[in-house]
C-alpha cells in the first residue's frame, strides 16, 4: 500500500465521515477498478451507511470482488448479509444459507476477529439449527478472537471457563 493510496483512504473515510457518499465513491472507485482489497471493501460497506445511493447489487459484487482477492472481513460482511424479514429488507443478519454460513468459516478461518467470535457464539448455543451446539468449539472460535485482542471473546470466553464450560 503506497502513501498515496493511505491518503485517498484517509479522505474517503472524511468524506463517509461527513456523509459525503458520493465524494468517497468518487475517491474509491478508480481505486477498487485497480483491484485495491481495501477500497472494494469500502464501497461494499457504503451499503450499510446509505443504501438509497448502494444498492446490495452493487455493493455485493464489490465485496465480491474484495472476498475473491483474499479479503476476509469482506467474507465477513457477505456471511452476514441477507434478507430480514421482519424489515423486509437486505439488512446485516446471521448467516442465512449454507453458502454465508461457508462464507463465515471461511471468514474465521482466515483470521477475521469478528467471525470467529461469531462462530464461537454460535457454537455455544442452540439457536442455530445449522450449527450443531459445540461449546469446545465455541471456545476455540472464542480463544481465537480473543488473541486477537476482541472484547466480546474475551469476555464470553471468560464466561466459559469460570463456568467450566467447553
Amino acid at each position: 500500500m503506497s502513501e498515496e493510496d493511505d491518503a485517498s483512504y484517509v479522505c474517503a473515510l472524511e468524506a463517509i465521515d461527513d456523509n459525503d457518499y458520493e465524494q468517497a465513491q468518487k475517491i474509491l472507485v478508480p481505486m477498487a477498478d485497480e483491484g485495491d482489497t481495501v477500497a472494494l471493501l469500502m464501497l461494499g460497506q457504503l451499503f450499510y451507511l446509505e443504501s438509497s445511493q448502494i444498492t446490495w447489487v452493487q455493493a455485493k459484487q464489490w465485496l465480491e470482488q474484495a472476498a475473491e482477492l483474499g479479503n476476509v472481513e469482506a467474507l465477513y460482511c457477505l456471511a452476514n448479509t441477507g434478507f430480514e424479514s421482519t424489515l423486509g429488507d437486505i439488512a446485516w443478519c446471521y448467516p442465512q444459507t449454507p453458502e454465508q454460513w461457508q462464507q463465515l468459516q471461511d471468514a474465521a478461518t482466515g483470521g477475521e476477529a469478528n467471525a470467529q467470535r461469531d462462530l464461537g457464539a454460535y457454537y455455544c448455543t442452540d439457536d442455530f439449527p445449522q450449527i450443531a451446539r459445540d461449546e469446545v468449539q465455541g471456545r476455540y472460535w472464542y480463544a481465537k478472537a480473543a488473541e486477537q485482542g476482541h472484547t466480546d471473546a474475551r469476555y464470553n470466553l471468560g464466561m466459559l471457563l469460570l463456568e467450566g464450560e467447553g
